[in-house]
């Protein structure tokens, strides 16, 4: 089971805070890389979506996009009614979609939520096409790090709404999977911003 457990009301403003304190510069630098990509009839997947605020934003962008949401958690599924786009319920790992079938897709906070974040890798590799882009923001083990961000990450740990995973081993596992041309996006804090093309 994912680690997050606690009621969307209550995730949303635990995310809202920790963007603040932590996470909200990675959050938009990925989302600049991502809309740099988007042109009308781009297939994206945004994988874990939870409130799919970041998939909200793109859609405002640029409405020619084909988005497609997917979370497991029907919590959060339900406040999607709104959105102009097919809503799947389903784990990262375990994807219902073909091989290769979308242009970008990406994970913002979800990847760290998984039991084996590199089964949930390989499954987004999987749906991408190649030469799509695959982009993944996460909690990351990061040294040097400030005091307030050792304790959010000591809050973060205590409530289990996530983990902190290994830049180094997820770009390895990104690799395995069939992904090349890894950037790591600039940000601070104990977070980290990969996007990556598939490979052929």
């Amino acid at each position: 089971m994912p680690l997050r457990n606690v009621a969307a009301s209550a995730y949303a403003r635990l995310h809202e805070r920790f963007l603040r304190l932590a996470g909200g510069e990675a959050e938009c630098a990925q989302e600049a890389a991502l809309t740099m990509l988007l042109r009308p009839g781009l297939r994206l997947l945004d994988a874990g979506c939870g409130p799919a605020p970041v998939a909200r934003r793109l859609l405002a962008r640029e409405p020619g996009i084909h988005l497609t949401l997917v979370d497991q958690d029907m919590r959060m599924l339900a406040g999607l009614a709104d959105m102009p786009a097919p809503v799947v319920r389903a784990g990262i790992a375990q994807l219902p979609f073909p091989d290769r079938c979308f242009d970008v897709v990406f994970a913002f906070w979800s990847l760290e939520m998984l039991e084996d974040p590199v089964a949930g890798l390989a499954s987004l590799v999987r749906v991408t096409r190649p030469g799509g882009r695959i982009a993944v923001t996460f909690c990351a083990q990061r040294d040097g790090v400030d005091w307030i961000d050792r304790l959010h990450a000591f809050a973060i740990r205590l409530r289990r709404t996530g983990r902190f995973l290994d830049p180094r081993r997820i770009s390895t596992a990104l690799r395995v999977a069939g992904a090349g041309e890894i950037v790591t996006l600039h940000c601070r804090g104990p977070v980290c911003a990969l996007i990556a093309r598939r490979g052929m």
